[in-house]
């Protein structure tokens, strides 16, 4: 698309000649108020010490070329008060989003839900953090997990009950002392839990992780995807002392263990350890219940640490297959047809599971995101942070407290701006006052049809296909000699052109 130079005034000559100092090639952006057209914003420009460089989208933004030693918050809070000027913002980096090279990343749909590219862009994670999941073990040979294996972890479930030795004696030498033990389960739950919390990213293999670098801390308490209250307590109880900052719980109890597995989470809190707990799908046969009602521990038990998760991937909630809690419940994330790991022995490298177990490992995979990026924030601050981190969904009021499904993009101030929300950053989006994910742009002039007044389609589509009328080729081969003539006494002229 061809630019044209903004005209300029007799003002602005004269400054240009005279008072103008050498450009630094740092740039603003100044938006037009509607109805202000471009002629009269330069002039106001002009009469503030300012030139237009270069119009955008239609007149409605204007570039301004700041001069030796001007600061760009200095130039804005100059030129944002002045009449006709919507806002005024730095002329910023446009990064390209952080996208792993795993195989399998083009089926990670629900990473793109929660917007994990554009989280990766600030942090991968880290390995000093530790997330301690309390499942049925993990396949401590996978391919995709082992670099985020620093240990065996612990193993609950197989410690001896009755036969004499040191087992006996104490919660911590009985974990000590039992064997590691590899996912047990025939769905490979654990080892699938593990996969979307820390499955190693960007390394050629597989899928990526909510982490592509974090420490994972397997702690065996279910066996046979079953275990009991007093299994996950003491599990709870050495995943904090064994140093984690998250642990994962995708499993409850329907009205049992408040006592014991509430104290455990409670041991967590006063350690400063975020416990992300599931709220539980539907019993066999039956339906998904209200928890506020009828509770699901650990997920229905007090702490300023605690996160409850229902599982929710668009249109309307299914209240069919999850449980939900309009105060009981914190947030919802993905949760159906996850692709993840799986172990060698059993189901193979990858498959897929669904329910709020799965739901719950995206939201412990961002607490450990986050504490990678922040590792002095406390427990409760983490879950405050997760909770403001939604985006709010009609279909989501009354199912949980936010309303709310995880927007990692959100979880990170100062990362990049996204205003309406759709998941494209500000600096990337050709229409950031609309919600318009697609980006789709009929007449190709960089403005998006949401934004476009002319887009260049037609009402249906002609016909359906997405609404464009794509320019003929021979009719876009015939225009480009024309457009060159157009550009190049421009360009002789010494005008100056940018790109977005």
């Amino acid at each position: 698309m061809i630019r044209l130079l903004c005209p300029r005034s007799l003002l602005a000559l004269a400054l240009l000649l005279g008072a103008a100092r050498p450009a630094t090639g740092e740039e603003v952006v100044v938006g037009a108020q509607t109805g202000i057209d471009a002629a009269t914003l330069h002039a106001t420009l002009a009469e503030a010490g300012f030139l237009c460089s270069r119009d955008l989208l239609h007149g409605r933004v204007h570039v301004v070329a700041l001069a030796e030693g001007e600061r760009v918050d200095e130039a804005c809070g100059a030129l944002a008060p002045l009449a006709g000027v919507r806002y005024c913002e730095a002329n910023g980096t446009v990064r390209s989003q952080a996208v792993p090279n795993d195989p399998l990343f083009d089926q990670q749909g629900y990473l793109q839900q929660i917007h994990a590219p554009t989280a990766w862009e600030t942090t991968q994670g880290a390995t000093s953090v530790v997330v301690a999941i309390l499942d049925s073990g993990v396949d401590l040979d996978h391919p995709d997990l082992a670099a985020n294996l620093p240990s065996a972890g612990f193993n609950q479930t197989d410690c001896p009950r009755e036969s004499p030795g040191t087992c006996l004696t104490g919660d911590l030498d009985c974990l000590q002392c039992a064997p590691a033990q590899d996912d047990d389960t025939a769905q490979s739950h654990g080892t699938h839990i593990a996969g979307l919390i820390g499955a190693v990213g960007n390394n050629g293999v597989g899928i990526a992780g909510v982490n592509w670098q974090v420490a994972l801390l397997p702690v065996k308490v279910l066996s046979q995807g079953s275990g009991t209250v007093t299994d996950v307590a003491e599990g709870m109880f050495a995943a904090v002392d064994g140093g984690a900052r998250v642990i994962n719980a995708s499993f409850g109890a329907a009205g049992q263990g408040e006592g014991t597995l509430c104290d455990a989470v409670a041991y967590a809190e006063k350690n400063n350890v975020v416990v992300v707990a599931a709220a539980g799908n539907l019993e066999s046969g039956g339906q998904g219940r209200d928890i506020d009602a009828a509770p699901e521990y650990p997920a229905s038990c007090a702490g300023a640490n605690l996160l409850a998760v229902t599982a929710y991937d668009g249109g309307a909630f299914d209240p069919s297959r999850f449980n939900w809690g309009a105060t009981g419940v914190d947030l919802a994330a993905p949760g159906t047809a996850l692709l993840s790991t799986g172990d060698l022995s059993s189901v193979g490298a990858y498959h897929l599971l669904s329910g709020t177990s799965q739901s719950t490992a995206l939201v412990s995979g961002a607490a450990a995101l986050l504490l990678a990026h922040e590792p002095t924030l406390t427990a409760a601050m983490v879950r405050a942070r997760l909770l403001a981190a939604v985006d709010v969904i009609p279909a989501l009021r009354g199912r949980c407290a936010t309303s709310g499904r995880l927007n990692l993009a959100k979880l990170f101030p100062g990362g990049p701006a996204d205003s309406d929300g759709d998941g494209v950053a500000d600096t990337s989006d050709n229409c950031p006052s609309e919600v318009n994910p697609d980006q789709a742009d009929c007449d190709g002039d960089g403005v998006g049809n949401a934004c476009d007044a002319t887009p260049g389609c037609t009402a249906d589509g002609g016909g359906g296909g997405g609404g464009c009328q794509a320019t003929p080729p021979a009719a876009a081969a015939a225009a480009w000699p024309a457009a060159l003539l157009l550009l190049l006494p421009l360009v002789v002229a010494g005008g100056r052109r940018g790109g977005r």
